[in-house]
């Protein structure tokens, strides 16, 4: 019902006109609210799917793990040519793994103390298939275990 202007009457017309008045805005009240609250929210969603792709963009893949046994490297090797062409200084923190790549850091984790140490491969072996990864003694060192252990249980990963 159309609202009443108060000490006055309302004509046919001015009614009917009236009654078309309050629908539309009616009309534009029911209609707009909920369009624009759709609109916000598709925005919303919108936007939080770009964030999130870009987010995957920049996010590294998971990192490469591996669980062996580690060995030193034997003093005699001091002074030796590595795969990359480079000497074998014992006091440096390298290491020789068969697959990672040439020149990746890798973080060696000593499983018995969780020390660990961040060690660049330089070289292939080790030679033996009991042992996953060569260390120089420095790099040992770093992690608790010294040449007279001989071996000890290290996990591995690349860092970038």
């Amino acid at each position: 019902m159309p609202p009443k202007v108060l000490g006055t009457k309302i004509g046919k017309k001015a009614k009917i006109r009236n009654q078309y008045l309050l629908s539309v805005k009616i009309n534009k009240k029911m209609l707009l609210p909920p369009l624009s609250k759709t609109l916000t929210i598709v925005f919303f969603i919108y936007m939080s799917c770009i964030s999130t792709s870009f987010a995957q963009k920049k996010t590294k893949p998971t990192t490469w793990k591996q669980v062996g046994m580690a060995c030193i490297y034997s003093k005699s090797l001091e002074g030796t040519k590595t795969a990359t062409g480079e000497n074998i200084h014992l006091d440096k923190l390298t290491a020789a793994h068969l697959k990672i790549p040439l020149g990746s850091n890798v973080k060696v984790t000593n499983m018995k103390n969780g020390k660990s140490v961040i060690v660049k491969i330089n070289d292939r072996g080790p030679n033996s298939k009991k042992f996953i990864i060569d260390l120089t003694p420095a790099a040992a060192k770093q992690i608790g275990f010294s040449l007279s252990e001989g071996i000890v249980q290290v996990k591995l990963e690349i860092v970038e």
